[in-house]
């Protein structure tokens, strides 16, 4: 199990960033002053995160502690959510961070007691959605997705159907609704647990191996993921929210956390280049991809997009 949730990209380590990045701006359609957020790794400085305006006037390095990872937007844009290794008397574990944008304060959301990441948002700014799993990892201890009411930081099981892994959560744009992929070897589907109605679906083709699923702001379309383990390849695909009409949208072979634009026209996603990893731009009407962020020796990912 360990070996193929670490080939997804699932399970982080830890470390330090950056020192400078190239960023190249969109065409003028894109408004120019869209943020984006972004873990960075090298071999020499480790992990940190990193934030840029996309038309080249915002550069910043967020994080100095070695060992911040998977970061995303509040509602409001105005501070960030992270994971980061901490130490804690059940060892150095990811715990969940918030980061105010401003002035620079963090915050632990985390209270030590199990393994959290993958922070997001509700659109309404309330809860957060995240992956948790025991500190013992044992056999039994299953990553799965819990919700935090941030003002009493009380946390809940999402969806209880189910005895493997549950990752990558991601809101619908009216916060009824999640969707996740679920991990049962040999094979990890897409589902949705709707808050409201307290049921779950699966809704994608069993041909898939599904992970990394992001819901459209428009909410009409999922993108996800998809690995294919005899081409030992991922590539981004988009799919309706009934599970009709999958596309896939880029050629791979080592392409993975896919995230919306605002006007739900393009997808920014991670991309393989050489030994690093870039952060890139597609259009869905022109499957047309360009570089928007590299550094040399460096593996960015997990790009969020904030308008």
């Amino acid at each position: 199990m360990a070996t193929i949730v670490r080939r997804l990209g699932i399970v982080c380590t830890c470390g330090l960033l950056f020192s400078l990045f190239l960023a190249l701006p969109l065409p003028a359609q894109s408004k120019g002053a869209l943020k984006i957020v972004f873990q960075v790794f090298s071999a020499k400085e480790g992990f940190n995160l990193g934030l840029t305006r996309l038309d080249g006037t915002e550069r910043r390095k967020l994080t100095e502690t070695n060992r911040a990872i998977m970061p995303s937007f509040s509602a409001d844009g105005a501070s960030l959510f992270f994971a980061e290794f901490t130490k804690t008397e059940l060892g150095m574990i990811p715990q969940i961070f918030r980061l105010d944008l401003k002035t620079n304060e963090r915050t632990q959301l985390s209270d030590g007691s199990a393994n959290d990441e993958y922070p997001m948002c509700s659109p309404d700014g309330q809860q957060l959605a995240f992956i948790s799993w025991s500190a013992a990892q044992t056999k039994k201890d299953q990553p799965k997705i819990y919700l935090m009411d941030l003002q009493e930081k009380k946390r809940t099981l999402l969806d209880p159907e189910g005895d493997s892994p549950q990752l990558y959560p991601s809101w619908s744009p009216d916060g009824t609704k999640i969707v996740y992929a679920y991990l049962k070897v040999p094979m990890a589907v897409l589902k949705i647990r709707d808050l409201v109605k307290k049921t779950t679906s699966t809704f994608l083709p069993k041909k898939f191996y599904a992970t990394e699923p992001s819901w459209s702001p428009l909410g009409d379309q999922i993108a996800f993921t998809a690995w294919d383990p005899k081409a030992q390849s991922k590539t981004i695909w988009v799919v309706k929210v009934d599970g009709s009409d999958p596309k896939q949208i880029t050629k791979g072979p080592d392409d993975g956390h896919p995230a919306w634009f605002p006007d739900g026209r393009k997808l920014v996603f991670s991309q393989a280049e050489g030994q690093d990893r870039v952060i890139c731009a597609v259009d869905l009407a022109t499957q047309k991809v360009k570089t928007l962020i590299k550094k040399e020796n460096a593996k960015l990912e997990f790009p969020r997009i904030y308008p």
